[in-house]
C-alpha cells in the first residue's frame, strides 16, 4: 500500500503537485523545512516523498507503486535509509543504552546522534536517504494524531505498545551545538540525500538551518490562512502584481510597493514582505484547483513565493534593506 493515498489525503493536491513539478523538472531541493500546525500530515508527507524517491517501479514521477520492497518497508516506517531524528529516536549505541536503562528521554537532539547520523551518511548507499528531523512525544493511547512509530524507536525494549505523536521542532530541541555539527553536510550532502525538518514556523528554528532549506508551507485546502489580508491590500496587490513583467520599471514598482505599505501603512520592510508572501500563497491556493496542471503557471507561483521567502531570510540576517527589496521586485518581474 502506498503512503498517503490521493483519495484520502487532506493536504495532497498542493503538496503532490509541488513535488511532481520538482521531480519532473529536476528541481528537487536537498533540504526542506515543512512549516505548519498539523504535524502528522507533514510527517506522513515526508514518508510519502521517501517512498516515491525509493520506489523501484514508479507508475509516475510523483507516485509510488506501494508494492516493491522499498515501498513496503517505508509503509511500515522501517526502511534502513529513511531515518527519523528526534529526542526519542536514538541512532547511536551509547544513547540507545542510556535511554533504555533509565527510561528517561533526552531533552535535546544530542551531538552524539548527529555524529552517528553523519557517519551513516558518509557510507555509500543504493537508496535515496531521507532524514526527517522532528520532535516527538509519547502519548498514553492511540488517537488521530498518533504516528506509525519509526523502527529506530519501536525496536527499543518496551516501546512495542507505546504511542507517539509529532510536535514541532524548535531551536531548543535542535540546538546550536548539534546543528553546527551538520551544517557542512546540510550545505553539501552526499548524493541522493534529502533532509526534511518539521516545524510550525521559521522563527522557531535556528537561522543556520532555515537559510539552508527551502520552506514549504503546509496550508490545507480546508484550512484558510489564519492571517487574512486587508481588502485594500488585496486590491492594491491585484493591480501591482498584474504589472510584474520583464520590461517593467522595477525601480518604480519598488517605490510604489514601499510607499503603499511602509509610508502609508507604517509597516516595516519585513512586514511588507510578509503581506506579499501571504498574498501569493492565498492567490496560489485559490487558483490551484483549476490550474494545477498548468506547469508554467504553477512554477510562476512557487518561484514568486520562494523569491519572497529568500528576501525575508536576507532581511532577518540584517542585509541592506533597500537592496533586498529592489532585488526582490526585480526577480519577481523576471518570473
Amino acid at each position: 500500500m502506498s503512503i498517503l493515498a490521493p483519495e484520502t489525503a487532506q493536504t495532497r493536491p498542493f503538496v503532490r503537485e509541488f513535488f511532481r513539478h520538482a521531480l519532473e523538472g529536476g528541481t528537487l531541493a536537498h533540504a526542506y523545512l515543512f512549516k505548519g500546525r498539523q504535524m502528522k500530515p507533514m510527517y506522513e508527507t515526508a514518508l510519502w516523498l521517501a517512498q516515491v524517491l525509493n520506489c523501484t517501479d514508479r507508475p509516475a514521477p510523483a507516485e509510488a507503486c506501494g508494492a516493491c520492497q522499498n515501498c513496503r518497508w517505508i509503509t511500515r516506517n522501517a526502511h534502513p535509509a529513511v531515518l527519523t531524528v528526534s529526542r526519542l529516536t536514538q541512532l547511536d549505541e551509547e544513547s540507545f543504552k542510556k535511554v533504555a536503562k533509565t527510561r528517561k528521554p533526552l531533552t535535546q537532539i544530542s551531538t552524539n546522534q548527529i555524529a552517528e547520523l553523519l557517519g551513516q551518511l558518509a557510507r555509500s548507499s543504493e537508496y535515496c536517504r531521507v532524514i526527517i528531523f522532528t520532535d516527538l512525544e509519547e502519548v498514553p493511547e492511540a488517537g488521530h494524531e498518533t504516528l506509525l512509530p519509526p523502527a529506530e524507536w519501536r525496536n527499543m525494549p518496551g516501546n512495542e505498545e507505546r504511542h507517539l505523536r509529532a510536535i514541532p521542532l524548535n531551536r531548543k530541541i535542535l540546538n546550536p551545538h548539534s546543528a553546527n555539527r551538520m551544517l557542512k553536510t546540510l550545505e553539501e550532502p552526499s548524493p541522493n540525500t534529502l533532509f526534511i525538518f518539521l516545524s510550525d514556523s521559521e522563527e522557531s528554528m535556528l537561522d543556520t538551518i532555515v537559510s539552508r532549506c527551502q520552506t514549504l508551507p503546509f496550508v490545507f485546502e480546508s484550512q484558510p490562512e489564519t492571517e487574512h489580508l486587508l481588502g485594500a491590500h488585496c486590491q492594491f496587490l491585484d493591480r501591482w502584481v498584474g504589472l510584474l513583467q520583464p520590461d517593467t520599471d522595477f525601480y518604480e514598482m519598488t517605490d510604489e510597493l514601499r510607499r503603499r505599505f511602509e509610508t502609508e501603512h507604517g509597516l516595516t520592510p519585513l512586514q511588507t514582505l510578509d503581506v506579499l508572501q501571504r498574498y501569493f500563497r492565498q492567490s496560489f491556493h485559490a487558483d490551484f484547483p483549476s490550474n494545477g496542471q498548468d506547469s508554467a503557471r504553477f512554477r510562476r507561483y512557487t518561484d514568486r513565493i520562494r523569491q519572497v521567502e529568500q528576501a525575508r531570510k536576507m532581511l532577518i540576517a540584517s542585509t541592506n534593506t533597500d537592496q533586498v527589496i529592489s532585488q526582490t521586485v526585480y526577480a519577481l518581474c523576471q518570473v
